[in-house]
């Protein structure tokens, strides 16, 4: 038992791969606590005054910090490569639910940017959830019980340290990796024509009165989102560099190419609570309440409107 312990912990000889494990396990070690601070407030703020939009970005949240901690419980793979190995079957299941949520997420997002539209304009309450939108979400989580279920069964999703793909020998894979494209950019660019809609009708147009106040969050809103959205979208290439030919300088047969791959999966789940300190001055003061009085204090009841997603 000892030498199967002590074997179970050799540390990699490839120094790369070494490297590139620490550093995801640093990185993906604040996942529970940041989200845990964060997902708090805004359940506090949908307890203290009910909104879809809360509602919505505790959902994006809660798939961004089940992909950070598969990141985190995978990471000692690339650090102990005898885990690789012992634990096969425990991180052929993870690696499909770590892809699902990440497929799944970009959906709620575009929903959660077209709802913000009907509320901005007063077409649909932000205390209720439509039918429309029930349907809409249980068809997104059917989705990805499927992908989980079809990826769990043909093992789809393997871990090659340093960074995760899909096993292409494995029937299917092409077509789940052409399905993820497909979905991935039309989703960003519902989301961020949703956004820009809201610009227009701010600034193109009489009909809606708006504060300076609202203009200004709303470009602020406008702002976090672009930025959200070309990081992700670049993540995206840079997990299918063949969907540009220019980006085929990259050499993703490298090991340090793959690592840095990885670790900007692993940084995309942190761009959503970033950019909300940045751009939300509310959030950020309830952050810092919540720090200094350990969580005690009530927040106070103000609709969050920021969010973010991962690759692959």
């Amino acid at each position: 038992m000892k030498n199967q312990t002590a074997s179970l912990f050799v540390l990699n000889d490839d120094s790369e791969i070494l490297l590139a494990g620490i550093i995801y396990f640093i990185m993906s070690s604040f996942f529970a606590p940041v989200f845990y601070i964060f997902m708090k407030i805004i359940y506090n703020r949908d307890s203290q005054s009910p909104n879809i939009t809360n509602k919505l970005m505790n959902l994006i949240m809660f798939l961004q910090l089940t992909q950070g901690m598969i990141h985190f419980l995978t990471s000692p793979v690339l650090i102990f490569p005898n885990m690789l190995t012992e634990f096969s079957r425990i991180i052929t299941i993870l690696g499909p639910i770590l892809n699902s949520f990440w497929i799944g997420e970009l959906p709620v997002i575009a929903l959660l940017s077209v709802i913000r539209i009907f509320l901005f304009t007063k077409i649909h309450s932000s205390n209720k959830i439509g039918n429309p939108v029930k349907i809409i979400l249980f068809l997104i989580v059917l989705w990805v019980l499927f992908l989980i279920l079809a990826g769990c069964y043909t093992r789809n999703m393997i871990m090659t340290p340093p960074t995760w793909s899909y096993d292409f020998s494995v029937p299917y894979a092409q077509l789940f990796d052409t399905l993820e494209i497909g979905l991935s950019f039309p989703c960003l660019l519902i989301s961020y024509l949703s956004y820009l809609t809201i610009c227009y009708l701010i600034y193109g147009t009489q009909s809606i009165q708006t504060s300076a106040k609202s203009r200004k969050n709303e470009l602020a809103i406008l702002l976090q989102f672009t930025f959200i959205i070309i990081y992700t979208s670049f993540v995206v290439i840079m997990w299918h560099p063949i969907l540009i030919p220019m980006m085929s300088f990259i050499d993703m047969n490298k090991t340090r190419n793959q690592a840095i791959m990885n670790g900007l999966w692993i940084f995309d789940s942190y761009v959503n609570p970033i950019m909300m300190l940045i751009f939300n001055k509310s959030i950020r003061d309830d952050v810092f309440i919540m720090l200094k009085s350990g969580g005690k204090k009530n927040i106070s009841p103000v609709t969050v409107t920021a969010f973010s997603h991962g690759p692959n």
